[in-house]
């Protein structure tokens, strides 16, 4: 079986593609599409099949632990999840954990994006907040004069200590200092950089 966020296929609207919220499945030459919708803490889904649609709630909230309720367009489908504790930060004190934002994925998220109505996760590394996923939400909701936004504490890969460290050397302190590539570019440098880090850890 093979599981991905799908920013193609034809069965889905392109707003969510564009902003990453389709899953699609693939099992046995079969395949199985998941499109949600975001409402605050409530997610709507319509699939042309609901055999994996657990398996594909994981992975969209992976980095949305704060939707605590998926329902189905249709209503033959409905599940709740514990609650967390969502808070307010002034955008200009999180430190990001990427260097590059997808000139790309800025002009989708401008275009589609409710920037009234997100959350992100969040760490805290030697005392400050760090993004854990979501820089470009963070970029866009800048890009429109907000000053706070909606967050959540979560785990984090170690790697991303790694991340913070290199940012600070390349004096990338706040949203403002990220660097905007086109997309091709970003999709080779990012790409890179995270395969470098994980090499030089494996000695």
């Amino acid at each position: 079986m093979k599981i991905f966020v799908d920013y193609e296929n034809e069965f889905y609207e392109e707003k969510y593609k564009k902003l990453g919220y389709c899953i699609t499945i693939i099992d046995n030459s079969n395949y199985y599409f998941y499109e949600f919708d975001i409402n605050n803490d409530l997610a709507y889904v319509r699939s042309n099949d609901y055999k994996y649609i657990e398996e594909a709630i994981e992975l969209f909230r992976k980095n949305r632990l704060y939707i605590n309720q998926i329902k189905s367009i249709d209503g033959n489908f409905y599940a709740n999840y514990d609650k967390i504790h969502k808070f307010k930060l002034p955008i200009k004190i999180l430190q990001p954990s990427k260097f590059f934002l997808d000139e790309q994925k800025i002009d989708d998220f401008d275009k589609y994006l409710n920037i009234d109505d997100v959350c992100i996760p969040v760490c805290i590394i030697n005392d400050e907040y760090v993004i854990i996923s979501g820089h470009t939400i963070v970029y866009t909701l800048n890009m429109n004069y907000k000053k706070m936004i909606d967050v959540y504490i979560d785990d984090y890969d170690p790697l991303i200590n790694d991340l913070v460290y290199i940012a600070k050397e390349h004096n990338i302190k706040d949203i403002n200092g990220m660097h905007k590539l086109s997309h091709e570019e970003y999709e080779t440098y990012w790409n890179n950089i995270i395969n470098e880090i994980k090499n030089t850890e494996e000695f």
